[in-house]
């Protein structure tokens, strides 16, 4: 389990999306509070909203977004977009 505000890459260990990898990367805090999480690049790919307690923090870099600040270091330097290697 991740706890809000531990942004970077996950593992989904819990309903429908488990066993997919992420990017959890910002909070949906309404009456559920929930993670957003991305499966693919920033800015191409639909979040969805899954629970804390679904969530497993992961070691290492999210691929898909270092492969986009890679590709589009200037869009990625404008929306605030950083690398998840440290």
């Amino acid at each position: 389990m991740i706890e809000q505000g531990d942004y970077g890459p996950v593992r989904v260990v819990g309903g429908k999306h488990r066993g997919k990898v992420g990017y959890y990367d910002d909070d949906e805090l309404d009456k559920d509070d929930k993670a957003v999480v991305y499966f693919g690049e920033p800015f191409g790919s639909e979040a969805a909203l899954i629970s804390y307690g679904d969530l497993e923090r992961l070691k290492g870099p999210a691929l898909p977004l270092e492969k986009f600040v890679r590709q589009n270091p200037e869009t990625a330097r404008r929306f605030g977009v950083v690398s998840s290697r440290k």
